[in-house]
């Protein structure tokens, strides 16, 4: 189940089936792009894939997300103050995480050659970067090998 932060979102999968459906009007993406994030500035556009944008936008963003991107991401610093720089005031930013089970970490690189953030480091490194939590919830991002990979749901805003 995905969480509803009140009067900041809402998941509609009929919404998201409808834009992405190739006879409508509204689609959720304008361009798909290939970047480094920490250097978003120096995007590639992908051919055949937008509607309109042929350049990333440098103006900021209301929203990004990131979804199952920066499990291979060790440190979060530096990737928390490039979103954080993107963001509009009052924008928010969701992403997943995996998290261990057990111990005092910051964040460690696991068997499969992913990274785990504990909770609270990555909200230690978004108030670093000027970002407020607004949630964290603890959920199940993939199955792998059979087994449940844990994970944490993270939304943090712009003040």
């Amino acid at each position: 189940e995905v969480p509803v932060v009140k009067d900041r979102m809402r998941r509609c999968a009929e919404t998201a089936r409808l834009a992405l459906a190739s006879e409508a009007p509204d689609r959720l993406y304008e361009g798909l792009f290939t970047a480094d994030l920490l250097r978003l500035e120096n995007a590639k556009l992908m051919e055949g894939y937008g509607l309109e944008l042929e350049e990333i936008p440098m103006e900021p963003f209301d929203l990004i997300v990131s979804a199952d991107v920066l499990v291979y991401f060790g440190a979060m610093d530096e990737i928390l103050r490039v979103f954080s720089d993107r963001l509009a005031a009052g924008g928010d930013l969701i992403f997943t995480t995996e998290t261990m089970n057990a111990g005092d970490y910051n964040w460690v690189e696991t068997v499969s050659g992913r990274f785990a953030q504990s909770p609270e480091y990555v909200e230690r490194m978004a108030a670093d970067a000027g970002l407020a939590k607004v949630s964290q919830t603890a959920f199940t991002p993939r199955m792998e090998s059979g087994e449940k990979v844990l994970g944490t749901l993270h939304i943090f805003t712009k003040p």
